[in-house]
């Protein structure tokens, strides 16, 4: 999925502008305005599917989503806008719909976490693609439509595993509690019944999401900033260490049984993670990290945080509640929530006024979120292990 998603980041397009602003943070923002609706939308279908329904509803949206990409290739631009739009549009169903497979099995903190760690390791690849496919000659906006292409192989290999999959058997259902299709009915009784801790988590969540997303679409433009004129394949040399510090610091939680302590160790990732992009940015503006050093603490930092928050943890909570019903709602709830902020960051680059460098709003976020991540996800952890306890007792 992400090589129709983000190897248009790649292209600096440079010397292209669009009301008022450079193209560039445009075609992001309007990309990311589809994928923001696409996620309110997925808090009612990723919920609703059933597992029969899910690959050929995978397989659609995609198709959709590569049309947009042909769009964006053969409408001049800049008002090949559109294009990102519509590819947008479908995108934001697919991460839930995927993990509708993994949740509620005993396995799901291995199968979640290389779920989770394929999105990091996937956002340098593509980009590295995108950039060589452009030195080979292809036309910056036909890149993205070829990229998406060229991957479109594993993804029908990868659906096909996944749709052979085995549903949860009773020892997951025990352990983790029964997963379901959730309708309006159950939604609506779920968020009545524990809004306050679903409201601070969604809180954290968004924080996590808007800086990941603008670390994530415009490192291009962070490291010319800091001078790097460099190969393209930096990006996936960066992802790949980030990958591969995150998979050590969390393979371990597959091993913790007891929903309760998993709850607890999630959250403390969460808040770590922020404080660690907080003190590369430190080390970063004292001189002591170079830029590409910076990107790679930044993204530890981040993906430390956001890889439970996307998958691991609200799987942990609902044993925690003893509740069934799916994560993949809490998850796409929160990633509705979470582009909605990230779509108010890219929109204020319209303002002349509130234009800074990238560089300099990913420092400032590194502080901000290391301190409002750290206070939500405390209240919220805090809020439902009181009131689960109360419940048992």
């Amino acid at each position: 999925m992400y090589a129709f998603r983000r190897p248009f980041t790649v292209g600096t397009y440079e010397g292209l502008t669009l009301w008022g602003a450079d193209y560039k943070s445009v075609a992001v923002a309007v990309q990311i305005l589809g994928y923001m609706m696409s996620k309110f939308v997925g808090i009612k279908v990723v919920s609703e599917t059933p597992a029969a329904r899910r690959v050929g509803l995978i397989l659609g949206l995609i198709g959709i989503a590569g049309f947009g990409l042909l769009l964006f290739a053969v409408i001049p631009a800049p008002w090949n806008v559109a294009g990102l739009f519509i590819n947008g549009l479908p995108l934001g169903m697919i991460w839930g719909l995927v993990f509708g497979f993994l949740e509620g099995r005993r396995v799901t903190e291995f199968l979640g976490l290389g779920m989770s760690l394929s999105v990091i390791f996937a956002s340098g690849w593509v980009k590295s693609a995108g950039g060589w496919l452009m030195r080979f000659g292809v036309p910056e906006f036909w890149m993205p439509l070829v990229t998406g292409l060229m991957f479109a192989p594993l993804l029908l290999l990868a659906l096909g595993v996944l749709g052979r999959m085995p549903p949860p058997d009773a020892a997951d259902q025990a352990a983790r509690m029964v997963r379901m299709p959730m309708d309006k009915a159950a939604r609506h009784a779920f968020l009545r019944k524990w809004w306050p801790g679903v409201v601070l988590f969604t809180g954290a969540y968004l924080c996590l999401m808007t800086y990941r997303d603008v670390r994530d679409s415009f490192m291009v433009e962070v490291l010319k900033e800091q001078g790097y004129r460099g190969d393209p394949g930096v990006f996936s040399g960066l992802e790949t260490i980030v990958g591969s510090l995150v998979v050590v610091s969390l393979v371990w939680l597959r091993w913790v049984k007891d929903n309760r302590k998993a709850l607890v160790a999630n959250a403390g990732l969460i808040i770590l993670g922020p404080v660690i992009a907080a003190l590369g940015t430190w080390l970063f503006q004292r001189g002591s990290l170079p830029p590409q050093a910076w990107l790679v603490a930044t993204g530890f930092g981040t993906y430390l945080a956001f890889v439970p928050f996307q998958s691991l943890m609200y799987d942990r909570l609902l044993g925690v509640l003893r509740q069934a019903g799916t994560a993949a709602f809490l998850i796409s709830l929160g990633d509705a929530f979470g582009y909605l902020s990230t779509v108010t960051v890219y929109l204020s680059r319209f303002v002349k006024e509130w234009r800074v460098p990238w560089s300099m709003l990913l420092v400032e976020g590194s502080y901000v979120q290391a301190v409002l991540v750290a206070v939500l996800t405390a209240s919220g952890a805090w809020y439902f292990l009181k009131k689960s306890d109360t419940r048992a007792h």
